[in-house]
């Protein structure tokens, strides 16, 4: 009886050792889902801060781009104002250019 009662204990002994590995294995499988998984979300977040440095300087570069655009059509308006105001019969038209242009540099 005393055999039989110690191949019961190791019988159960070997039976919580097998569920106490599967459970370590379990937990090992999850862990390297969970790192796996926060490696793609730190990827993830990487790219789109990359992507958005890249939008904003494709957007100050446009906006530098416009920017010079509004200088050059105010420099052009102000001669066109110049020429305008230099007519007498046409004086009335460069008032109304200069108010265009102060329009503009109010935008």
């Amino acid at each position: 009886e005393m055999e039989q009662n110690t191949q019961q204990q190791a019988a159960e002994y070997e039976a919580q050792l097998s569920r106490t590995v599967r459970a370590l294995e379990s937990g090992k499988r999850e862990a390297i889902k969970s790192s796996s998984a926060a490696h793609e979300v730190n990827e993830s977040h990487e790219k789109i801060e990359r992507d958005l440095r890249e939008s904003l300087k494709r957007a100050m570069g446009t906006i530098e781009g416009l920017s010079t655009k509004m200088k050059d059509q105010t420099d052009a308006l102000k001669c066109d104002s110049q020429a305008l105001l230099n007519r007498p019969k046409l004086a009335e038209m460069g008032t109304m250019v200069e108010q265009h242009e102060r329009h503009i540099k109010e935008l």
